[in-house]
């Protein structure tokens, strides 16, 4: 038990408390509130044979390998969402010097919640049929179990206890009583589930002013064991209400470790002192994300619970647009917890907390999985690097998964969802032979697995697949469950579909419509929630 007693500290007492070898996770998402000066450190002072486990990180997580910091990652989706995948995370495991262990975002906050409830694991829906299945039963963390109350199959997925949490907040006092403005992403279980927990803030508030607004303490003295003031320590990531992220200094990160000039990168602002084949023209004269915004908001019906996660620009308009025009019931569940938010701008990053301004409430993604696992989510919007005839998807590696040519990102929630949520609508702005393939190289995302009553058998739950792309939009067959042509986008033909489409069984039937426009008052409403065209942004 931490004490009432004061635990402010300097960062460098701070950063002993992480030991070589230790399990460390962090606070925030993506390219939001992550402790980054106390990432910094770490590479700083050595630290070596990390094992970072998170279920979407961003730039902690790639620098942190880059530096040579770490033995193991386990996480559900790694990257810079829209800006890029994690070069350096990409580089180190395909060339084999750190030990990967991919997971489901449902099944790390189940293994968080299990940690921190004190129990070995938590029972969870979803999973099967996966091919991250199979790669968990071997490692020994998931296993299928009988409910003994029902005799449903579930997951039991086993409990994550960090060794060290480390969150960036914006506000404690000197005892450790900690405020979270903003988007709590998994921020309220991580402390609960590790054994040593520290904090870093932009600010220290008087313990008094905490007595008089208890209600803002998200994490309480008792489970902190330590305080670092950094002002800006989430720097270049934002921290919501005192600064956005700074994305040209992560745009330059990338292009640092792109080039092969990491260590150039490090030397100066870790160790030093300083800080298609159409052209973009082309894609904006065909309005192609435009049709496939107006195309994804088509799927969503009035009342419908609709989610998106990260690197979702154009899923993102396309809710924005279903509930000004159509489906003005619909229930927005954005990837920054937000319900129903009223977006005014569009952010480059979809996990950006100001895009959860004027929501109703906070939701933690957590809950959203809950309501997936009880059939209450009704449509989920999800990419793929590699999408196959049956609708399953890749979103973690090319080749061998022990052995990659290519380290994709992650699946995120994919393996977590697919088998749970009422429709999926499948999307990727990349029509080729190389993302349209007979059959993925691994199957992170449940579609209709080999195809017919395959899905049904394995015990996963019905579901209706869609897939928009920049060329066409696509359903599958009833009974072989082979993907279909459906419409073809103005500006491209059938010869053009098949031309890029990686298995020659796709259906086409004699007759092939045009896929409608948006109209004036939809480009209206998309241009006005983007004025700066971050929904070309994928296109690049």
């Amino acid at each position: 038990m931490r004490f009432l007693k004061e635990k402010i500290v300097s960062l460098d007492e701070a950063v002993k408390l992480v030991k070589d070898g230790d399990m460390i996770t962090v606070s925030g998402l993506s390219i939001h509130r992550t402790p980054m000066e106390f990432i910094r450190e770490i590479v700083r002072k050595g630290v070596k044979n990390l094992t970072l486990v998170d279920r979407e990180p961003g730039m902690w997580f790639d620098l942190l390998v880059g530096a040579g910091c770490v033995k193991k990652v386990i996480f559900a989706m790694a990257g810079f969402e829209v800006l890029g995948l994690a070069p350096n995370f990409r580089r180190m495991v395909e060339a084999g010097k750190v030990e990967v262990e991919e997971n489901a975002c449902g099944a790390v906050i189940g293994g968080f919640r299990a940690a921190a409830m004190g129990v070995p694991f938590l029972p969870l829906y979803g999973l099967i049929g996966s091919d991250l299945m199979k790669i968990h039963e071997k490692i020994g963390d998931w296993k299928i179990i009988k409910s003994p109350f029902n005799g449903e199959t579930l997951v039991a997925v086993k409990a994550i206890q960090p060794d060290v949490t480390i969150i960036h907040a914006q506000q404690a006092d000197k005892y450790g009583n900690t405020r979270i403005l903003g988007p709590k992403y998994e921020d309220m279980v991580k402390p609960r589930a590790a054994k040593k927990v520290i904090v870093t803030v932009e600010e220290i508030v008087d313990h008094e002013k905490v007595l008089e607004e208890p209600e803002k303490t998200i994490l309480p003295y008792f489970y902190v064991d330590a305080v670092v003031k950094i002002p800006k320590g989430a720097y270049p990531t934002s921290c919501f209400g005192y600064y956005d992220a700074d994305l040209e200094h992560i745009k330059m990160y990338l292009d640092f470790s792109v080039k092969g000039k990491f260590q150039e990168y490090l030397e100066k602002y870790v160790f030093g002192k300083g800080w298609n084949k159409l052209s973009l023209e082309e894609i904006k004269q065909k309005m192609i994300p435009e049709i496939m915004i107006k195309c994804m908001a088509k799927e969503i019906r009035d009342g419908d619970i609709v989610g998106h996660g990260l690197a979702s620009p154009l899923p993102v308009l396309a809710m924005i647009l279903a509930k000004k025009t159509h489906a003005p019931n619909m229930v927005y569940l954005g990837a920054v917890e937000g319900i129903d938010p009223k977006i005014k701008k569009l952010k480059i990053s979809s996990g950006d907390p100001e895009m959860s301004k004027g929501c109703v409430a906070y939701m933690e993604l957590a809950e959203m999985f809950d309501l997936a696992q009880k059939g209450k989510l009704n449509l989920m919007f999800l990419g793929g690097a590699q999408i196959d005839k049956y609708g399953n998807t890749n979103l973690s590696v090319i080749g061998d998964y022990y052995k990659p040519k290519v380290r994709l990102p992650g699946g995120a929630a994919t393996a977590f969802l697919m088998p749970l949520v009422e429709k999926m609508i499948l999307w990727t702005v990349r029509h080729s032979k190389r993302t349209l393939v007979e059959k993925v190289d691994f199957r992170t995302g449940q579609g209709y697995l080999e195809g017919g009553d395959s899905r049904e058998k394995l015990g996963l739950r019905k579901t209706t697949l869609r897939l928009i792309t920049n060329l066409g939009v696509f359903g599958f067959d009833e009974k072989t469950r082979i993907m279909k042509l459906e419409s073809v986008h103005p500006g491209f033909t059938v010869e053009d579909i098949k031309n890029n489409t990686g298995f020659p069984d796709l259906i086409i039937p004699d007759k092939i419509k045009e896929t409608e426009p948006p109209t004036e008052e939809e480009l209206k409403i998309i241009r006005k929630i983007d004025p700066d065209e971050v929904r070309y942004s994928e296109f690049r």
